[in-house]
């Protein structure tokens, strides 16, 4: 006999079959035969003659809808990635991946393709997807950078992708970049959606430089700090001085010619200055610069003395080492004049045209009370007549 019902999958066909024996078969589709192939829902009728007698049973075929659910499209991973495959069937009554699982989910980081067979109700639906691994872009813009001042940076992105896009953190469109400026650099390469980025820090060192202001001198009996020191520099910089010394900076009490020396692993420079003792118990104040022209400005070179001294003499010489003028008197002046006798006032030498003159002061001033004798200063250095 046949059953009162049986369930169609959608899209799918059954066989149904008498099997009773009979020599004649007549179905309401019009075939002839004890079973047929059913691919739509529907009622069929079976008619057999049976001991003389017509027999007839109807078999009522409906329709069960398959499970529906997408995998969907094919995906490209980077590597290192995953993906969740999903069938977002979990009440199903059965799941069966290509790999044996039977979660509602697949997570998948492997290149290959991956299928599911889904069954609800006695009907199955299977659905696949490929899924590719791609490679990074793994490139490397090497170790930071140091640089002296007169050094560039090279950097290049390598190894490229030859269909790999890539991006710099400024306005360069180069897979390569020469600078000299500090800061920090950043490349990005696309390789089909695949991204890796590098960074690398430029540091460039501030230039050497000895900043020590002329003139420099201090008082009797006292000393001065002189320092050739360097702002913080990305190179270390040590010091020398001509006297031996290797901080950098040095005390001094002593007037004289000077050398200082910095170095670090990109230059050396000096610096040579002079230091020069003053006595500031009474300030001589001496002019650099004359302009004998009798318009009553500046005519006079006149050292002035902050106090009265016990002795004085002030001496003016030539480019050859010639005394051409002398007074021991404060209160006068040159004006220009080469005496016929250096020790002269009356003027009845003649003028010397412009040039730089050198002069000497030999001063001694009164004791004080409370100090120990004063010794005999001397002073000199160059004035400019300028007629």
């Amino acid at each position: 006999g046949l059953p009162d019902s049986f369930p169609l999958c959608n899209g799918d066909s059954i066989w149904v079959s008498a099997n009773v024996g009979a020599t004649v078969y007549e179905w309401s589709s019009g075939d002839s035969t004890s079973g047929i192939w059913i691919d739509s829902p529907g009622n069929y009728t079976l008619t057999t003659p049976v001991q003389g007698c017509q027999y007839s049973t109807t078999v009522s075929v409906y329709n069960v809808p398959l499970p529906v659910f997408e995998l969907g499209e094919d995906l490209t991973l980077c590597d290192g990635e995953s993906a969740i495959l999903s069938t977002e069937l979990a009440t199903a009554d059965a799941i069966l991946w290509s790999d044996g699982s039977s979660e509602p989910t697949l997570e998948v980081s492997s290149t290959g393709t991956y299928s599911v067979v889904v069954t609800e109700n006695g009907c199955s639906s299977e659905d696949a997807v490929s899924i590719t691994v791609q490679a990074l872009p793994i490139f490397d813009l090497g170790p930071n950078q140091q640089l002296c001042p007169d050094e560039e940076a090279y950097l290049y992105i390598y190894p490229l992708p030859e269909e790999a896009s890539f991006s710099w953190n400024i306005a360069h469109y180069e897979p390569t970049l020469t600078t000299s400026s500090p800061g920090m650099y950043t490349a990005l390469v696309n390789w089909n959606g695949c991204l890796w980025t590098d960074e690398v820090i430029v540091e460039r060192a501030a230039p050497l430089f000895i900043d020590i202001a002329e003139p420099l001198s201090f008082c009797e009996g006292e000393s001065m700090v002189v320092s050739g020191e360097n702002p913080p520099n990305l190179f270390p910089v040590n010091y020398s001085w001509n006297n031996g010394e290797t901080t950098p900076a040095i005390q001094i009490n002593r007037q004289g010619i000077y050398e200082v020396t910095a170095t670090n692993a990109c230059d050396t420079i000096s610096k040579t200055f002079e230091v020069t003792l003053e006595y500031c118990g009474c300030p001589i104040y001496v002019p650099n610069a004359f302009t004998p022209d009798n318009d009553g400005a500046n005519d006079l070179f006149q050292p002035v003395l902050s106090c009265e001294p016990e002795s004085y003499l002030l001496k003016i010489f030539n480019s050859w080492g010639e005394i051409i003028f002398a007074t021991d008197d404060p209160e006068a002046g040159w004006f220009g004049q080469v005496e016929e006798d250096p020790s002269s006032t009356d003027y009845s030498g003649y003028f010397t045209r412009s040039n730089v003159y050198h002069w000497r002061i030999e001063v001694q001033f009164p004791d004080d009370e409370n100090s120990p004798p004063s010794a005999r200063l001397e002073f000199q250095g160059h004035v400019h007549m300028i007629r």
